[in-house]
């Protein structure tokens, strides 16, 4: 990952459709059967421009999993973990040098994920990487375990004043999904508020509001992963498909993406922080909600109507669960 990260930029066709502009758009259907290159160290590019990290070129394959989805990208791990610069990692990569306009402050983001049927310990990512701070990082994206096939949102906070990547859920309660299965995700990031929103089938995250949000990140490039972790002995299978990163803003986004998704599917909580009473706010009827503290360790509330009583908690930073008619939807909030 670090040579990927280390690597000159190249350049990537942009496409303007009423000012969204295409960081990176690919379904591989384009693409020839077999290795998608001839390159694992990351020096040289594959079909349409794709770097590859790690493995062999077997490591990497544009196949047809399925017929509906024709033909997509399989990584397979290495069957093994290394605590340091592990080599069982894999990477593909797209790097662009697609400068978002004055007026594009959104990054939204999307992909299709195949769950595959492994059972090692590790994780299949979808992320966006850029400028924070001056540094090459993670700025947000999605996670899925390849064992429990659970789906969780990352994003990069603040730790203080260091830049985190952090789950967007309580991993206790993010959503699995079965086996062999595609799994559609969006995320976005709003670069003058450093908002985040993660959707799934059936509910989401958001960090809207968070006091420890980074605004100002610029987003370059697209990574797909598979990492291995503690413990893992199986060469993990993990699919990617469908991929489509892109700049816009409010208006741009609005009416079928951003309005939408966020204010009507997504929960959100307020204030945050909050000393004593959190307010939830929901369009659909809350049928259950479930708190836990940044561990998983789950703490006993009682709703009312739409608010919590959170007085009793120690300071600190919480997960907050919601069951709706819609889905289940998590968010974060901090007790002063």
């Amino acid at each position: 990952m670090k040579k990927i990260l280390l690597l000159s930029t190249i350049a990537f066709s942009s496409f303007a459709f009423a000012q969204v502009q295409t960081l990176v758009n690919e379904n591989f259907n384009s693409l020839t059967l077999g290795n998608l290159g001839t390159d694992v160290t990351g020096a040289t590019p594959g079909q349409n421009n794709w770097y590859t990290l790690n493995g062999t070129n077997a490591s990497y394959q544009i196949s047809n999993i399925d017929v509906a989805h024709g033909k997509s990208l399989l990584i397979t791990s290495g069957n093994s973990y290394v605590a340091t610069n592990n080599p069982n990692n894999r990477t593909a990569a797209q790097l662009t040098t697609v400068t978002a306009t004055a007026t594009n402050n959104i990054v939204k983001a999307s992909v299709d994920i195949y769950t595959g049927n492994s059972t090692g310990n590790g994780e299949y990512r979808y992320v966006i990487v850029g400028d924070v701070g001056g540094q090459n990082k993670v700025i947000g994206g999605f996670k899925l375990d390849a064992a429990t096939r659970k789906i969780n949102g990352l994003g990069t906070f603040y730790n203080g004043t260091v830049p985190t990547l952090y789950l967007a859920t309580d991993p206790a309660t993010a959503p699995a999904f079965p086996v062999n299965t595609w799994v559609s995700v969006t995320y976005y990031y709003n670069k003058t508020t450093g908002d985040m929103t993660w959707i799934w089938p059936g509910g989401g995250a958001n960090a809207i509001a968070d006091p420890d949000a980074i605004v100002g990140m610029t987003a370059q490039s697209v990574y797909l992963q598979n990492l291995t972790s503690t413990g893992n002995t199986v060469a993990n299978t993990g699919g990617f498909d469908n991929i489509l990163a892109q700049f816009g803003n409010a208006s741009t986004f609005a009416v079928t993406d951003v309005k939408n998704e966020i204010t009507d599917k997504i929960i959100s909580v307020y204030p945050n922080p909050t000393s004593k009473i959190l307010t939830i706010k929901s369009k659909d009827k809350i049928k259950n909600v479930t708190l836990s503290d940044m561990t998983g360790k789950k703490i006993d509330v009682k709703l009312n109507e739409t608010s919590i009583d959170v007085e009793s908690l120690p300071v600190g930073r919480y997960f907050i669960t919601v069951e709706t008619n819609n889905g289940i939807f998590s968010d974060k909030f901090i007790k002063k």
